[in-house]
């Protein structure tokens, strides 16, 4: 594009361009191993009917959901000041035991000040070093990715993200190649991949102690946040889009799901 700016008798030639830049497009890929996802659009229901379910840890507590999340609603998982608490994902028996390799992916908002607190996770979170797995919460703000089984563990520290702002989030525990994968997308900081072996660590124990769950705002026994975190007490955590696939994703696969602008139930007709 070329135009002419003029002023009185002096006139200059300024050249323009445009840099156009392909939409990222959701891949239909994502339906190949999709065992679970919730949207959360104004329900808890398992749009890949995979036999999941998210349930309070309580077996009262009603699910919250508010305005403002990447697609429409989010799920506001509220956890409140009783000893037990939160929501958690009930998964079929045996899942994370028979899978070789899965994925867990979800976007994720909060305001970034608590400390030491458990987003994802169905371990005893009072020690990382306990059976299972957690992603958390820590200052900064940072995530952090936690992989243990064995008395060994495997950690993925120092993940940055913006308060107030939904980044996207996904683990890949792969067992044969004993490799632990973190993914986050923030807007704002950017697209990061990291990995890390998960050496001697037992992955026979990566379904933890306490049953066929994973905690939600919470570990998995649903007490953390009140009894042991850094920061004790009520907090909210905000969820949109909670996915779970049996293999690995790409890293490709996993810019779509965080650049696409869409949500994996679009993949549903």
């Amino acid at each position: 594009m070329n135009y002419t700016v003029s002023a009185g008798r002096a006139s200059s030639a300024t050249h323009a361009s445009v840099v156009y830049a392909k939409p990222v497009p959701l891949l239909a890929s994502l339906r190949t191993g999709l065992t679970m996802l919730f949207p959360f659009e104004g329900n808890l229901t398992d749009v890949a009917a995979g036999g999941g379910a998210i349930t309070p840890y309580d077996g009262v507590q009603a699910p919250a959901f508010a305005d403002g999340g990447v697609f429409g609603k989010m799920f506001q998982n509220e956890r409140g000041s009783a000893a037990l608490g939160a929501f958690k994902l009930d998964y079929p028996a045996g899942m994370l035991d028979s899978v070789s390799v899965f994925t867990i992916g979800f976007w994720y908002q909060s305001d970034g000040t608590a400390n030491d607190r458990s987003i994802l996770g169905n371990k005893d979170y009072n020690s990382g070093g306990n059976p299972g797995i957690t992603i958390a919460q820590w200052a900064g703000p940072e995530l952090r990715f936690n992989l243990a089984g064995g008395g060994v563990r495997a950690d993925i520290n120092g993940i940055k993200f913006t308060p107030n702002k939904p980044v996207y989030i996904a683990m890949t525990i792969d067992k044969p190649a004993k490799m632990m994968t973190a993914y986050v997308y923030d807007s704002e900081i950017g697209f990061l991949r990291r990995n890390v072996t998960t050496g001697s660590v037992n992955l026979a124990q990566v379904a933890g102690l306490f049953g066929p769950h994973i905690g939600l705002n919470e570990d998995g026994k649903g007490t953390y946040g009140i009894c042991c975190a850094g920061t004790k007490g009520p907090y909210t955590m905000n969820f949109d889009d909670l996915a779970f696939w049996s293999r690995a994703l790409t890293e490709t696969e996993v810019k779509s799901l965080a650049l696409s602008g869409k949500s994996v139930s679009d993949l549903f007709p």
